[in-house]
């Protein structure tokens, strides 16, 4: 199989991360926000294990959110006060080797003095840039960098899947465009489908051949059954979806006593030394 590299640069990547975190940890404060992500989420969440998981989704759509506080009124003041200081977009966007012109230069070009940018400026900006596809690639890379980073925390992919689960609870095949209702076989029940080998490969990387509740070194069974243990860490019949962030390994006597309930990702990882 082809690999395929991610190359990481970190800019603010862990901040984003954290903030991924601790919505996923109490979603309470934060529900408008992630009743906005989830509202004609549908499609997503029906299809059969999309490459761009939805743990990729949100956090493209947090750091949209944050990106717009980011470089909302604080920046005029900031730019106002400091001749040297840019906005968050042109520093992500320079850290990333995509050279935007800069949005000094551009107010430059306009016509803006200094003293006279206003938030509407800022937004013209942004415009622009949106227009050249550089805002979009910025933030699917930063996407894809806080993946890197939690994908790994089973414990966050069980609280994003439990989240989830609470709209496909609600949806009916009757209530769905033809094309996607074909993914549900009852309201609120997603069809089984044959996993995926990328996926099985993801997870078995992802877990180290290690049974994600007991820690029990499974690699040796893999071979002679491959399927037998890729499990959903919320099951289908709990509303859970066929998502890379919904899979999990799981030896053939967890996976035998964890039945239709769901079973929590143990908190115990295999040390690089």
């Amino acid at each position: 199989m082809e690999k395929s590299f991610l190359t990481m640069r970190y800019y603010e990547t862990y901040y984003y991360a954290n903030i991924v975190h601790n919505v996923l940890s109490d979603p309470f404060p934060y529900i408008r926000h992630v009743h906005n992500w989830y509202e004609d989420r549908e499609q997503m969440f029906l299809t059969p294990f999309p490459k761009w998981s939805v743990l990729h989704d949100f956090a493209e759509y947090s750091i949209r959110l944050l990106i717009d506080e980011q470089d909302g009124s604080s920046a005029v003041d900031r730019l106002a006060a400091n001749a040297k200081a840019d906005l968050w977009i042109d520093r992500a966007m320079r850290h990333h080797a995509m050279n935007p012109e800069g949005f000094r230069r551009w107010a430059s070009g306009q016509g803006i003095k200094p003293a006279d940018v206003s938030e509407d400026d800022i937004s013209s900006y942004y415009e622009e840039l949106n227009l050249t596809g550089q805002v979009s690639e910025l933030i699917e890379h930063l996407a894809k960098e806080v993946f890197y980073v939690l994908f790994n925390n089973r414990g966050l992919l069980a609280n994003l899947n439990d989240l989830v689960a609470g709209v496909v609870r609600d949806l009916d095949p009757l209530d769905c465009d033809h094309e996607i209702s074909t993914s549900l076989e009852g309201t609120g029940r997603l069809k089984r489908v044959a996993i995926p080998r990328w996926v099985q490969r993801t997870v078995l990387y992802r877990d180290k051949g290690l049974c994600a509740s007991c820690s029990a070194d499974i690699r040796g069974l893999m071979n002679s059954q491959p399927d037998a243990h890729y499990d959903h860490i919320v099951p289908l019949a709990q509303h859970g979806i066929n998502d890379v962030t919904n899979i999990q390994l799981l030896c053939s006597a967890c996976n035998l006593r964890k039945g239709r309930q769901p079973l929590p990702p143990s908190d115990r990882y295999l040390t690089w030394y």
